[in-house]
């Protein structure tokens, strides 16, 4: 990959993580709480128009299960409707998304490893509003 890449969630532990695998290749513009409130959709399609990235990278999450519980509307917004705008704006701009989700979506009676034709069954308000990702 070579270009510009918008990673949001610059700063946590799989941001960290793809920032260092990126390298040196790309120019990464980091984007994190700090800086960002990704809760606010108007503010994270502000930046993807700013910056015009050729790949958007999407760490960002509203974590924690109580937090979620405590405050689904902030959650939904987060993780349901930000990944849905980074959506149909990198397919409007040309650009590839990588979205990292989370294994909350399934209640854990399975006993093998899922795959992405499984059917979320999720037990609480995260994994539901994680389900619901783009």
């Amino acid at each position: 990959m070579r270009g510009t890449v918008l990673l949001l969630g610059d700063t946590g532990k799989v941001g960290t993580a793809v920032k260092a695998a990126l390298g040196p290749r790309v120019t990464v513009v980091g984007a994190n709480t700090r800086t960002l409130d990704a809760s606010d959709l108007s503010a994270v399609e502000a930046l993807v128009d700013q910056v015009r990235p050729d790949a958007i990278v999407n760490c960002a999450a509203f974590m924690g299960v109580d937090n979620c519980e405590k405050e689904p509307e902030r959650a939904f917004r987060m993780n349901v409707m930000m990944p849905r705008l980074l959506a149909q704006k990198s397919d409007r701009m040309g650009s590839t998304l990588v979205h990292f989700s989370s294994e909350s979506v399934f209640s854990g009676k399975k006993r093998d490893f899922h795959g992405e034709s499984d059917t979320p069954d999720p037990i609480n308000v995260y994994g539901l509003v994680r389900r619901q990702n783009f």
